[in-house]
């Protein structure tokens, strides 16, 4: 599991995480206003993090993106695109490979279930039996990327396993493997 083991809001961030102060990128952020920069973060870390929980995680990518705009930041204009590079730093340093995979097959099978409904809804109204034929043909492949996403899920979920209160390591004898 990742760095985070919490996800408490009202909480400032810096004040939880003060780990992430350390780094230039948000060392720079925490400076710039500590208060406001604490909500991008944890707005950053809703939007990130796979973990039970995280109440936003079973929202798509784009969907998320919105909600915590909205809701979450209090600002429908808030532009994601200025904090890219802090996103893709914090999914390096917070989350454990498992994770970034469980997020990147989330994002991926969200995708690839809107853009098939979508083409297939257009392909059934122009009655494009090819592209009806190459789209089931893709449906019919669905339950291999299931079957593959499984066994991401299943790798994140061992690693939780080995994972004792608070999120750290278990030893060999609290885990039972002695």
């Amino acid at each position: 599991m990742g760095l985070l083991s919490t996800f408490d809001e009202e909480e400032n961030f810096w004040n939880v995480y003060p780990q992430f102060k350390i780094m230039g990128l948000y060392k720079d952020l925490y400076k710039k206003d500590p208060v406001h920069s604490s909500k991008i973060m944890w707005a950053i870390a809703f939007l990130c993090d796979p973990s039970e929980s995280n109440i936003y995680r079973n929202i798509p990518e784009d969907e998320k993106m919105q909600v915590l705009a909205t809701d979450f930041l209090e600002d429908s204009k808030f532009s994601w695109e200025d904090y890219l590079e802090e996103i893709h730093q914090f999914k390096q340093m917070a989350l454990s490979q498992a994770e970034r995979s469980l997020v990147t097959w989330n994002e991926t099978m969200a995708m690839r279930d809107k853009e098939v409904k979508n083409l297939y809804k257009m392909a059934l109204k122009s009655g494009d039996l090819d592209a009806i034929k190459t789209l089931d043909s893709i449906l019919a492949n669905t339950a291999k990327f299931y079957a593959d996403y499984e066994k991401v899920a299943k790798a994140y979920k061992e690693e939780l396993n080995k994972l004792g209160r608070g999120g750290k390591i278990q030893s060999l004898s609290s885990s039972n493997e002695i």
